[in-house]
């Protein structure tokens, strides 16, 4: 199975937030989309010790999925905080303003310790470490809104802060590599592709920032990371590309070229970006399934004759002249 899966995306229902300064009522707006959501399901839900509310993530069981090994992890509060970071560096643990998330690629292969969650590693002996580190995300409280843009293997969840501020929190087979010696498996056997688990992130997005540009530099609060394993090779490499978090174990990747591609008109963009670690060539690296285009709002659906080939987003409540994503099938 190549990493370069193809996909087909599905656009959840927009989830209201009430109240919106509430960690709880976002979580469980966020509860409320994959519960309804196409190709993932809950897999457990609980307490922590310290009485907060927390989901437990996967793909779909009944369909089978190549990525059957992913979990994510929400919790209303998180506290504890050693050996974990944040990679955008936003306030997250210890605090009232979000929910945490936590994007585990093996955890369907390791035993889930809800126990853990407020002492050390939920999925202890995860391959995917950073070095001793594991790599958080948030979702910002305050929230009004949330909703998904996901497929097989990968969720792109969208929190509305205002009509002209959004955040994205994408997690799965987001992005692919060009190299195809650079490989990733499931951990119960390499007979298990579960393609290159990697995240995305991007805090507080104005509708004047959203550009191809502004999306991939350090100008937005944002982050963007994968894990890959050269092939013959045991040990997997987590690589930041960019964003609030230094990689213990070496440099940071550099984007050495940000390049965009234009098949169809002055509007229609994707960025395929060539990556360094340390030195050496990773790949090719590009958005598995996203691509940029313009004159959208900010949930719209694709179609032609009659068949729907993909939706987009802008983060604006108006109609917009500027760059906005578009999730097209593959």
């Amino acid at each position: 199975m190549s990493v370069f899966s193809p996909v087909t995306w599905s656009m959840g229902a927009v989830q209201l937030v009430s109240t919106t300064t509430s960690q709880l009522a976002t979580l469980n707006s966020i509860q409320a989309a994959f519960v309804a959501s196409t190709y993932w399901e809950q897999e457990t839900t609980g307490t922590s010790t310290l009485g907060y509310k927390y989901i437990v993530v996967r793909p779909k069981v009944a369909l089978n999925s190549i990525y059957k090994d992913y979990r994510i992890f929400f919790c209303e509060r998180v506290n504890f905080a050693t050996n974990r970071t944040i990679t955008d560096a936003a306030t997250g643990f210890n605090t009232t303003t979000a929910v945490m998330a936590y994007f585990c690629p093996d955890g369907g292969a390791l035993t889930f310790t809800a126990a853990n969650i407020e002492t050390g590693d939920i999925w202890p002996s995860t391959n995917y470490k950073n070095g001793t580190i594991t790599q958080w995300q948030t979702v910002q409280v305050a929230c009004t809104a949330v909703w998904m843009y996901e497929a097989d293997g990968v969720c792109w969840l969208v929190s509305r802060q205002s009509a002209t501020s959004h955040s994205l929190l994408a997690l799965g087979n987001v992005f692919t590599l060009a190299k195809n010696t650079y490989v990733d498996f499931g951990s119960t056997s390499t007979a298990t592709e579960i393609g290159c688990a990697s995240f995305y992130t991007a805090r507080t997005i104005a509708s004047a920032a959203l550009t191809a540009s502004t999306l991939w530099s350090n100008s937005l609060p944002k982050s963007q990371a994968f894990w890959w394993k050269p092939s013959g090779v045991a040990t997997r490499t987590f690589q930041l590309v960019s964003g609030g978090v230094t990689n213990p174990a070496g440099a940071a990747s550099t984007s050495s070229s940000l390049t965009i591609y234009d098949a169809v008109s002055s509007t229609a963009v994707f960025v395929p970006m060539t990556l360094f670690t340390n030195a050496v060539t990773v790949g090719g690296m590009g958005v598995r399934g996203v691509y940029w285009a313009g004159f959208f709002k900010t949930r719209t659906t694709i179609q032609t004759g009659g068949s729907t080939i993909g939706y987009t987003w802008y983060p604006d409540d108006t109609a917009q002249t500027a760059i906005g994503i578009a999730f097209m099938n593959s």
